[in-house]
Order: structure tokens, then C-alpha cells, then sequence
């Protein structure tokens, strides 16, 4: 019905169909007004119908004014039809915007020049982080190797991983190193240093373990059954500072750490132990073993426990 009521008010209906609903307009109140409604929305389109028709030579009057006021279109013969004249006009004004070739060419190599610069200068700017990136990958895929041969050494020796002793020789950090080699679980490519400082010979911290309540040192052991093990540190880069933002010397913004499952994150904190522990000293703040198997101690080359 509003298909009818449509047609109706565009007046596009045939006789006979307008007559018959007429006729039922003239029974159904509710059907007059929504006829009279389409009639209102209808009526705009109206409008068109009381404009002028465009002079016939409205076209050729248009290209005349334009070509007496182009000063690159050359003459064109009025005695040419409209649509002839159109097709010269069009042509002169394109000749005369389009700019020459070899205009075009110098253009086209300075900006592919400029490009070319910015291209390059971006490659600079980048390429210190993306150094930065790389050494950070390659130490953490080195604490991965370090963390086959912990897992490796605990093996052989009940779940327990190499401990900083109380006594000489193995009273240090950096005795760890000699114990994984003797035992031969890494390779001689694996060093317990940081692949982005070739010069320093132990840039990593390892744990220094823990003191139960009557001062027996605990190292760190392989305990399936915990649930803890993805939030306990056993190794990471040895900071600039002990407490504080966590930047590593050689990485800008942080330090890789190991923990006890075998995950390595990239932390810009020290404060990544478990509760939000400080890894680099224990409970006390001072540097030494935990005060518990929870508090997190990871000792540099020459601390001991």
C-alpha cells in the first residue's frame, strides 16, 4: 500500500488504478491522512518542475566567455559546433596546466631524494635500538643454556642447584662457573657473562640462597611440587645498582632474569621477586642469603653469603 500511496502522490499512477483508490480514500479516513502525509514528503520534488529550461545556446555562450578570458587557450572557430569547441577547450587548457617533462623529472628526483635521506636517517636513528635489542635476545637465549645446565646439575645431585658455599673455594658467586664446567653441563661457548660486554668476565648475579631459622645455608633445589617456581630469580644481569630501576650495563633500559622454571624476563625493576621482592638484596637490605626460602638474594661475581 505505501507503494500506491507513493505513485499516488508522485502522480504516477494510471487512470483506472487512481480512480479505484480514490475511491477508497473517500471510505478510509486513516488512508486520507497517510495519502496526504506522502503528498507533504512528495512536495519538494515539485520544485524542479517550476525551473526554466536552459537556453539552447547557454553551452556556446559558456565556451565563448571562457576562451576570451583564457590567456593560454588559442582561438577556436565560433562557427564550430558546441561540442567541437568543448573538445578544443579542454585540450588547451590541459596543455597549458600540464607542466613540462623535464620539470616533472627534477621534481620526481628531489623527492625521491628527500625520501631516500629521511630513509637513511631513520636507519641511524633505529640502529642503536635495534643493537640493543639483539644483545638483549642473545643473553637471554645464553640464560636459557645456562638454565639446561642448572637444571642438568641438579639432575645428578637431588634436585639441588650449584651452591655458594661458606668456605673457600666456592664461597663466591663466581665459583659457580667452574662448578657447571667441572661437571661439564655447558658448553665452552656458554659464559657467565652478558654476550653484549665481551670485556668484563662475570657480568651476572646467581643466588646466594637462604638461612632457615638456626643459620643453615639452603641453596636453591629443583622442587617440582612448588608452585612458586615461575616467580623465584636464580640469575640475572648484575645492574648498575642493587636497588632502584634495575638498569644493567649492558642493556639500556633493564636486566634480563632467569628464574627457577626456566622463563627469562626483560624486568626494569629490581623489585621482581616474589611479592614484589627486591632481588638483589635480601630482607635486611644488605647483601648476603635470604632470610627465607621466599627472600631472593642473587649475589655478583666476589659476594658471598
Amino acid at each position: 500500500m505505501n507503494d500506491d500511496l507513493l505513485s499516488f502522490a508522485l502522480n504516477t499512477m494510471e487512470p483506472d488504478e487512481r480512480e479505484r483508490l480514490e475511491e477508497k480514500l473517500r471510505h478510509d479516513p486513516a488512508l486520507q491522512s497517510r495519502a496526504n502525509a506522502w503528498k507533504r514528503l512528495a512536495a519538494p520534488l515539485a520544485w524542479d518542475a517550476e525551473m526554466e529550461p536552459v537556453p539552447h545556446e547557454l553551452a556556446q555562450r559558456t565556451i565563448d566567455f571562457v576562451l576570451s578570458h583564457s590567456p593560454t587557450a588559442l582561438a577556436v572557430q565560433v562557427t564550430e559546433p558546441a561540442s567541437s569547441n568543448l573538445q578544443s577547450l579542454v585540450e588547451k587548457l590541459d596543455r597549458g596546466a600540464m607542466p613540462s617533462t623535464s620539470w616533472w623529472r627534477r621534481w620526481d628526483f628531489i623527492a625521491v631524494a628527500c625520501m631516500l635521506v629521511l630513509g637513511f636517517g631513520l636507519v641511524l636513528a633505529s640502529a642503536p635500538f635495534l643493537r640493543q635489542r639483539q644483545d638483549r635476545l642473545a643473553c637471554q637465549n645464553q640464560m636459557r643454556e645456562l638454565h639446561a645446565g642448572l637444571v642438568a646439575y641438579s639432575d645428578v645431585h637431588d634436585g639441588q642447584y650449584p651452591q655458594v658455599q661458606e668456605k673457600p673455594p666456592y664461597n663466591t658467586v663466581a665459583s659457580v662457573v667452574p662448578i657447571l664446567q667441572e661437571a661439564g653441563v655447558v658448553p665452552p661457548s656458554v659464559t657467565f657473562s652478558c654476550p653484549g660486554n665481551v670485556k668484563t668476565p662475570a657480568t651476572y648475579a646467581y643466588t646466594l640462597g637462604y638461612r632457615t631459622e638456626n643459620g643453615q645455608l639452603i641453596g636453591m633445589n629443583r622442587d617440582n611440587t612448588m608452585t612458586d617456581q615461575d616467580f623465584l630469580p636464580i640469575l640475572a644481569d648484575r645492574p648498575l645498582e642493587r636497588t632502584g630501576n634495575g638498569v644493567s650495563p649492558e642493556h639500556r633500559y633493564g636486566q634480563n632474569v632467569l628464574f627457577v622454571d626456566g622463563h627469562v624476563r626483560f624486568c626494569t625493576s629490581t623489585r621482581v621477586g616474589v611479592a614484589g621482592d627486591e632481588i638483589y638484596v635480601n630482607k635486611l637490605g644488605q647483601v648476603g642469603a635470604g632470610v627465607h626460602r621466599h627472600d631472593t638474594a642473587l649475589g655478583y661475581g666476589g659476594d658471598q653469603p
